[in-house]
C-alpha cells in the first residue's frame, strides 16, 4: 500500500478498532459487534463494507435513540460514502448527510455530559474524537479542518484534567498530527507523532505513530 495512503487511511481504521467504547450500546449487545465488525472493514477502506456497516448503525440508532456516539459512527459512515462516490454530486450530498448526523451528535453530547466508561473515557472525548477525525479527513474546501483543529485541542486539554488512558490520548495525538500533516505543517506533524509514541508506545496508535515516523510519512 502506497505509504501516503496509509496515512491517509489510518484514521479510520483506528476508529474501527473499537479503541472507543461505546455507553448505550454496550458490547455485550451482538448487534453493536455485528455493527462494528463492518465498521473496522468500511475504516480499512472495504468500501464494499460502507453499506452494510451503515445498514446496521441505521437500525441501532432506532434501538438506542438519541445516542450520540452511535449517531456520529453513522455520521463518519455517511462520509465514507462520499469518499468512495465516483460522482461530485453524491460525494457532496453524502458529506453534507454525514456532516449533518455529526454535527447533530456533537450537539446532543453537550446534553448527555461528561460520564466516563470504566475505561476512564468520557462520553463526550468519545464523540470528539469521531467527529475531529473524520472532519480532518474531508477535503480543504468543507471548511471542516478548523472545527477538527479545536476539537483536537479540547481533548488534549481534556486529557490534562482528567485521568484519560494512555492508549486514547496516544489515539488522539496520532489522529491530530495526521491532521497537521494535511494541513503542511510537518514540524507539528512530528511532534505529535513523537508524542503517541511518548505516551504509549505499545498501543496501537503508539505503534503506528512510529511506523510513520520511522518511513517518514511525517515529512
Amino acid at each position: 500500500m502506497n505509504k501516503t495512503f496509509r496515512f491517509l487511511l489510518l484514521p479510520w481504521a483506528l476508529l474501527a478498532t473499537g479503541l472507543i467504547p461505546a455507553f448505550a450500546a454496550p458490547d455485550s449487545d451482538p448487534a453493536y459487534q455485528l455493527a462494528m465488525l463492518e465498521f473496522t472493514r468500511a475504516g480499512n477502506g472495504d468500501s464494499s463494507a460502507v453499506q452494510s456497516a451503515l445498514d446496521k448503525f441505521v437500525r441501532l440508532k432506532e434501538k438506542y435513540p438519541g445516542d450520540a456516539l452511535i449517531l456520529a459512527r453513522a455520521g463518519s459512515l455517511v462520509t465514507m460514502q462520499a469518499r468512495d462516490a465516483w460522482m461530485p454530486w453524491n460525494k457532496m450530498r453524502f458529506a453534507e448527510q454525514g456532516l449533518d448526523q455529526l454535527d447533530q451528535a456533537l450537539a446532543a453530547v453537550e446534553k448527555q455530559g461528561q460520564a466516563a466508561s470504566g475505561d476512564g473515557i468520557s462520553y463526550t472525548q468519545q464523540v470528539d474524537l469521531v467527529a475531529a477525525i473524520t472532519f480532518s479527513q474531508l477535503p480543504k474546501f468543507f471548511n471542516r479542518h478548523g472545527q477538527a483543529e479545536r476539537l483536537f485541542r479540547k481533548l488534549v486539554n481534556t486529557q490534562e484534567k482528567l485521568t484519560t488512558p494512555a492508549a486514547f490520548q496516544a489515539q488522539v495525538w496520532l489522529s491530530y498530527g495526521r491532521l497537521a500533516h494535511i494541513q503542511g505543517e510537518t514540524q507539528a506533524a512530528l511532534e505529535r507523532l513523537n508524542r503517541a509514541v511518548a505516551i504509549a508506545p505499545s498501543s496501537v496508535a503508539g505503534i503506528e505513530a512510529g511506523k510513520l515516523i520511522a518511513e517518514g510519512d511525517a515529512s
